[in-house]
């Protein structure tokens, strides 16, 4: 038996204590979801048009200055989401080659990927 499934029946063991850890598990993912959005916002208002967190906010809810929603929907906006999606699929990506490996320090490098980007400069 591996120390972590030694751990989860320890937790499973003791009354209340999974429950407790479940809360816990959704309180974290809570908070990670609310300084993504966090960082989002501040990461549209950065930027050489100098637009303001309230402007910002302004164009996000349709009441903003014309030049302020063309830069945010147009610029701002696509490279944000794109540089979240491309997170969640690098993240799932290790997860799974850990998964795959039973190997916690698994890494692109393990199946060659890291070399053969060379093919391409």
């Amino acid at each position: 038996m591996g120390k972590s499934q030694l751990a989860i029946n320890t937790i499973m063991e003791k009354p209340g204590t999974y429950k407790g850890y479940i809360q816990q598990k959704r309180f974290f993912i809570l908070l990670l979801g609310l300084v993504t959005v966090l960082t989002a916002l501040l990461a549209v208002s950065a930027g050489s048009a100098n637009l303001g967190l309230s402007e910002v906010v302004m164009a996000l809810a349709g009441r903003g200055s014309g030049q302020a929603r063309m830069i945010i929907f147009n610029i701002r906006l696509p490279r944000i989401i794109t540089a979240i999606i491309a997170g969640i699929g690098l993240a799932a990506l290790g997860c799974a080659m850990q998964s795959l490996f039973k190997n916690p320090l698994a890494s692109s490098s393990t199946l060659g990927i890291s070399l053969f980007r060379l093919l391409f400069l």
